[in-house]
């Protein structure tokens, strides 16, 4: 079996490690991508399946986690969210915080050195043909390909997910937190990820509701402020300070009509980044994709449930509101009550976003009681 991996960004390194560790052997792999495509630079956070990926070619945070700028997330903390409180791993599991410009020079090597099978292909992939046998990728042909290409521009706005830009900035000071940080702001919410070396900010808002000088307006306050004792300390210029707009998506299907040319990464889904929802979504769609090569599991009703948990997860965090009573948060909490009123969440299956009876606890006190534990 012969296998092409397009795209090295995050999910197309990640989709590279498991199968590798995954799949039998003698399975070829190739990691096709062009290396003038460079990463966004933004500090990532990750649930704990990260880190286990990343160990199969022997990283230990302990020893390794200079070489991504790496810090220890044993959480995230919410502050402002109808209280401040935290959401713990749980088992003693962690996950990490990650540099994402330095995971290729970290992963690539280590990849090719472990596994004869796996091989690095530099080129510029403009389009893929599965419509046959195999899959052609240029001048090369596979039984399977997996896409990791990136965003494809959704054809459905009504997703119930509530924000749609963000400005991101780096604060220059280090901090001393093991977690990711989720604070409620008047037009949505801002993460901080703490790096070794600096502090990655994101501050997520509706661009239909808050206007961007609104938004940079309450960035310089909540700056001013600081962040329980922490103050960033950040460079003005305006490359500092980078605007995105972007649609929440998710593939229709996972995989082709021929059943050979799979979709990963932010190419099968995208969705606002609470509790590192879509890149912990990328390694449980690694094990659909293998199970669906290897054991001829259907993909799509398993990817189907993924991305269902996925949007009831995320609108957990906004079905009371937060403390501020505005416009935005008026929206998005009537958009995610009248979502999570047709489940019956108490005895609602999660498979994957809640994965043991302590989380599901915490998340329903938090976020249906307004209980913070």
């Amino acid at each position: 079996m012969k296998i092409g991996i397009v795209g090295a960004g995050t999910a197309g390194l990640l989709t590279a490690l498991d199968l590798c560790y995954g799949l039998p052997e003698d399975t070829e792999i190739d990691l096709i991508h062009d290396p003038e495509i460079a990463p966004l630079g933004v500090g990532e956070a990750t649930l704990y399946n990260f880190p286990a990926s990343l160990g199969t070619v022997d990283y230990s945070h302990a020893e390794n986690r200079d070489d991504l700028d790496a810090t220890a997330k044993f959480g995230v903390k919410f502050k402002n969210w109808k209280g401040d409180g935290f959401v713990p791993f749980f088992a003693g599991s962690h996950g990490i915080h990650f540099n994402t410009n330095e995971l290729a020079g970290f992963v690539l090597p280590r990849l090719k050195e472990k596994y004869p099978n796996f091989k690095e292909l530099h080129g510029k992939v403009n389009g893929i043909n599965g419509d046959g046998d195999q899959v052609i990728i240029g001048n090369q042909w596979y039984d399977y390909a997996i896409d990791c290409r990136g965003f494809v521009k959704s054809v459905d706005n009504s997703l119930p997910i509530h924000v749609n830009s963000a400005i991101v900035f780096d604060s220059m000071e280090p901090c001393s937190w093991d977690y990711s940080y989720h604070i409620a702001h008047k037009n949505g919410w801002m993460f901080g990820i703490p790096l070794s070396n600096r502090v990655s900010f994101g501050y997520l808002f509706n661009d239909q509701i808050t206007t961007e000088q609104e938004a940079f307006s309450d960035i310089q306050r909540m700056v001013d402020e600081g962040i329980d004792g922490y103050t960033p300390r950040y460079s003005s210029r305006p490359d500092n300070f980078r605007h995105y707009n972007f649609e929440s998506y998710h593939a229709p299907s996972i995989v082709n009509r021929n059943g050979n040319v799979f979709v990963n990464g932010n190419r099968a889904l995208f969705f606002e980044p609470l509790q590192s929802t879509s890149i912990g979504a990328y390694g449980f769609i690694n094990n659909i994709i293998m199970d669906a090569m290897c054991k001829g599991i259907n993909p799509n009703p398993r990817f189907n449930k993924l991305v269902e948990e996925c949007i009831l997860f995320i609108n957990l965090h906004y079905r009371n509101g937060c403390d501020y009573d505005t416009p935005f948060w008026k929206y998005a909490s009537k958009r995610s009550q009248d979502l999570l009123f047709r489940y019956d969440l108490h005895n609602y299956n999660w498979e994957y976003m809640i994965d043991t009876f302590q989380m599901k606890e915490r998340m329903y006190s938090n976020f249906l009681y307004e209980c913070w534990q």
